[in-house]
This record gives structure tokens, sequence and C-alpha cells, in this order.
């Protein structure tokens, strides 16, 4: 997902994962994201921070029309909700 949002591909491939879904929005819509990376001095942390980085790296390419949106999803879901 984030190698096809950072290369700018037309289709995203979303897992069926909570916190996939969760990022969808922020990561590949019209938001504009902020994401903190944490990592860790320690030489026993090196290979996971390491990863963090490149993650970082990666999501760092990501580019998004930022604009201003009069219904998110969530908002259009719960209506949906209420109105059945």
């Amino acid at each position: 997902m984030i190698s096809a949002l950072s290369k700018g591909h037309d289709h995203i491939p979303y897992k069926d994962h909570p916190l996939t879904r969760l990022m969808e929005d922020s990561l590949g819509g019209t938001a504009k994201t902020l994401m903190f990376v944490n990592v860790s001095p320690s030489n026993y942390n090196e290979s996971e921070s390491k990863n963090s980085m490149d993650y970082a790296t990666r999501v760092k390419k990501i580019k998004n029309k930022v604009q201003k949106n009069s219904e998110t999803t969530a908002t259009v879901a719960l209506k949906k909700v209420i109105n059945d």
C-alpha cells in the first residue's frame, strides 16, 4: 500500500485490516497528514529503528492533493446508518 501511494499508482491495494482502513483517508485521501516515528539509540533496537525509518522514508514520498472536504467517508457512512 505505501509503495503504491508513494509511486502515485492509480490503484491502491488497501488490505482488509482495521489499522489500514483507519489510515486510508489520511494516507491516500485529501488530508494533510503528520507522522511521528519513534526510534531508539540502543544497539538492541537497531533493526527495529532502521525499519521504522525506512517506512517513514517511503511514507514521506506520498503526495496528497490537500482540499477541504464537506463530508468525510465516516460521516457519509454514519448518515447512511441513521437513515437505514
